[in-house]
C-alpha cells in the first residue's frame, strides 16, 4: 500500500469511526455495511455500485436477499489496492 493509500485510510477511519487503524481490528474489516457506506467508504454513489452489480467489473458483494446487499471493508479494500496505479500508462495486472 502506498504511503498516500495509507493516509487516506487513516483519514477515512478517523472520520468515520473516530478511531486510529492501529485501533480497529479484524471485526471491522469484515464487518457487512450497507450499500451506502460502501459508496461512501469508495467515495462513489450508490448508483456506480449498483452498475458494476449488473454488469461487472466491481467489488465482490453479499446477496442477503433479493433487495438486500452488503459488502465486507476488507473486499472493497482490496478491490481498490487492486487498482492502485503509479502513472496512466500502467496497465496494472488485471485487464477488467
Amino acid at each position: 500500500m502506498s504511503a498516500q493509500a495509507r493516509y487516506a485510510e487513516k483519514a477515512f477511519l478517523l472520520k468515520t469511526t473516530g478511531t486510529s487503524a492501529t485501533d480497529v481490528g479484524q471485526e471491522y474489516w469484515h464487518q457487512l455495511i450497507g450499500e451506502q457506506a460502501a459508496g461512501a467508504f469508495l467515495n462513489l454513489t450508490t448508483r456506480t455500485l449498483q452498475g458494476w452489480r449488473y454488469k461487472g467489473g466491481g467489488p465482490q458483494y453479499i446477496r442477503v436477499s433479493a433487495r438486500c446487499i452488503r459488502y465486507r471493508r476488507a473486499d472493497l479494500r482490496e478491490w481498490a489496492e487492486a487498482r492502485l496505479r503509479s502513472s496512466t500508462s500502467d496497465q496494472g495486472t488485471e485487464v477488467s
